[in-house]
């Protein structure tokens, strides 16, 4: 396959995963508190949306300046050396994910979800949002 081929494939599959994501995880809400599915879309929706445009632009700058700073030569005069680039790139990686963890949470208490463990589902439905999204990508770079 050609490398544009390969890669518009692996854009398509990122866009099929956010949204089936997003609607197994309303299902799942809808059926487990027993909210309207629309009322548990809605809440998936938003802090699947928000968090990943908001965690990935973010992510994007803070790489963007790395990358800026390395094409300059400045990455060499950074004050603390490589602890604050490493710093800064699990600030980069970490961000969209705890992000998504806290406006789950957050939009939960706006929602009035009644979960039993609401810190525990924030985490694991964010984990397992970033795994399906970004993870069925990532494979199909090395399986095409």
């Amino acid at each position: 396959m050609s490398s544009d081929a390969k890669e518009w494939a692996v854009v398509i599959v990122f866009l099929l995963c956010f949204p089936v994501f997003t609607s197994i995880e309303a299902l799942w809400l809808s059926r487990r508190t027993k909210a309207s599915y629309f009322r548990s879309l809605l809440y998936s929706s938003l802090t699947n949306l928000l968090a990943s445009i908001v965690g990935f632009l973010v992510s994007f700058i803070i790489l963007g300046v790395i990358l800026a700073m390395a094409w300059d030569g400045s990455l060499q005069r950074v004050p603390a050396g490589d602890v604050s680039i490493w710093t800064a790139i699990i600030v980069a990686a970490l961000l969209p994910y705890l992000l998504l963890v806290l406006s789950k949470r957050v939009a939960e208490l706006l929602f009035k979800l009644p979960l039993p463990r609401p810190w525990l589902f924030s985490v694991l439905a964010s984990l397992v949002f970033y795994i399906g999204v970004l993870g069925f990508p990532t494979a199909m770079i090395f399986l095409i």
